[in-house]
């Protein structure tokens, strides 16, 4: 009677593990790396103006130091802060398994990260420069 309460008892818990996805986990690496980023785009003039490529929904691309993007999102609308315009960015599940990674923001240059700092709640901030203006002068 003893024999049977063990054996149903290993059973049971054997359904249970099994079920919750435990038996079998000793072959994963490592539990799944994925990171929220919290960045945004700042732009030296007022929001609505300026730089033409940066606008809310613009294309955010995060990709790995080879180029190869690993994840994408968009630009939130422009708040203002004083003299510039921020416009916001989140994007989900990033990997954090790379050493650095970089944003892509329209057609801006590249802007890198420490993945590391990223991870820990750091903020991604791509700094847009001053748009220049053509001048001419009279000869």
């Amino acid at each position: 009677m003893r024999r049977s309460r063990v054996v149903t008892f290993l059973l049971v818990l054997g359904l249970a593990l099994g079920g919750c996805g435990w038996v079998g986990a000793h072959s994963k690496a490592s539990k799944p790396d994925g990171f929220q980023l919290h960045g945004y785009v700042a732009v030296p003039s007022s929001c609505g103006s300026g730089v033409p490529d940066i606008h809310a929904g613009t294309a955010v691309k995060i990709a790995d130091e080879a180029g190869k993007t690993i994840a994408t999102g968009s630009l939130g609308t422009g708040v203002a802060d004083g003299t510039k315009c921020n416009y916001p960015f989140e994007i989900s599940n990033v990997p954090g398994s790379y050493d650095a990674v970089v944003v892509l923001v329209g057609l801006q240059p590249a802007a890198r990260f420490a993945t590391s700092e990223l991870r820990e709640g750091g903020t991604a901030v791509v700094r847009v420069a001053t748009p220049s203006t053509a001048s001419s002068s009279p000869s």
